[in-house]
């Protein structure tokens, strides 16, 4: 009979020590789990993030389904959460619903997907609504947003047809400066269906092929009615040229229907601005002697826009002073001749005073005198 050495007994010490090993990890297991789940019942959940994006389900090229991305933490160790997905229209009418549920930890990043697609109805902006529920499906949180989707099939084609049945370009002067900056297109779309929404794209370019303005037009349109769509564009700068326009036109599935072209003259804005000419001298005939700078044909002063120039004033001083200067003179021979005569009335009347004494009759002579 052989003896058991200590070699021998080697492959049962380790037997026996990961048994050990096995019922610790699987007790402390045990007891982490109790841990997480009893702060499982005491925490908040809410959301932390939320994002959106959209795709197109049945590709016929719009986007008609929304996916949501969402981060949902909680003050507690772990928990198992739900979201409800609600998706509505402008007129708040419901269009789609999801659910989904999952286990988040604390604040690290699980995340959750909900899709939500339009099936039916117009294009256009929608809303939704998420509401957050914990595992005992008490109400926890919320998140709103919205997003613009198209139904599902939207891009396949109706069979209608829209084109330009006319485009007339009207030049015109916006700024009244004899020079004609502005045009506007007015443009009549038809449609072989009862009405349709149609959109027009525009795009202008000069002479040398530069895209000098673009601009985007919506309206609706009805059968063979007359509805015009107008553009205004103006030239704030450059030089004038010749403008070519180009429009295209799109039905309201997005599929081009017709294009138009065309072409119109105009000008920068302020073109017909000009400042005041400068004054000339107009040149003498020939065969007269040209004057100089300082002085006129006939002694005329030259004109001075100033004015009263030097000239004038000297020669009203000079009119004045003769016109005083003659008052004085010939005021002056009068009071002598005056004087003068009034002497000589006196000698006359005492000789006629010496001849009456003396028995002359000059009674002819006072009535000279009277």
């Amino acid at each position: 009979m052989r003896n058991i050495t200590r070699a021998d007994q080697l492959p049962f010490i380790a037997l026996r020590l990961l048994t050990i090993v096995l019922i610790c990890s699987i007790t402390l297991l045990a007891l982490a789990d109790r841990s997480i789940a009893s702060a499982q019942t005491s925490g908040t959940e809410y959301f932390n993030s939320v994002d959106q994006s959209t795709s197109d389900s049945d590709s016929d090229g719009y986007d008609d389904t929304l996916t949501l991305r969402m981060d949902v933490d909680t003050t507690g160790g772990y928990v198992d959460v739900s979201v409800d997905g609600y998706l509505s229209d402008l007129s708040e009418f419901l269009i789609a619903s999801d659910f989904t549920f999952w286990r988040i930890y604390g604040e690290d990043i699980e995340y959750g997907i909900l899709t939500l697609t339009v099936t039916s109805g117009q294009p256009g902006e929608y809303f939704y609504y998420l509401e957050l529920y914990d595992a005992q499906d008490n109400w926890e949180d919320s998140w709103i947003g919205s997003a613009y989707l198209y139904p599902t099939g939207y891009g396949v084609a109706s069979g209608y047809q829209e084109n330009f049945y006319s485009v007339t370009p009207n030049a015109y002067d916006s700024d009244y400066d004899g020079y004609n900056d502005s045009v506007t297109l007015q443009m009549d779309v038809n449609t072989t269906g009862g009405y349709v929404t149609v959109t027009t794209n525009l795009f202008l370019d000069d002479s040398q092929g530069y895209q000098v303005y673009s601009d985007s037009l919506t309206w609706t349109v009805y059968g063979q009615e007359t509805e015009y769509g107008e553009f205004y564009v103006t030239i704030t700068s450059g030089d004038p040229d010749y403008f070519s326009y180009y429009l295209e036109l799109y039905d309201d599935q997005r599929n081009l229907e017709d294009s138009w072209s065309g072409s119109v003259s105009l000008f920068p804005l302020g073109f017909g601005a000009t400042t005041l000419p400068t004054a000339t001298r107009t040149p003498f005939p020939t065969g007269f002697p040209t004057p100089s700078p300082t002085a006129t044909p006939g002694g005329i002063p030259p004109p001075d826009d100033g004015g009263l120039n030097g000239g004038v004033v000297a020669g009203i001083v000079m009119a004045a002073l003769t016109v005083v200067m003659a008052g004085i003179f010939y005021g002056s021979r009068a009071m002598r001749g005056r004087r003068t005569a009034d002497a000589r009335i006196r000698e006359l009347r005492a000789q006629m005073e010496r001849w009456r004494q003396e028995g002359f009759d000059v009674s002819e002579l006072e009535d000279l005198f009277k």
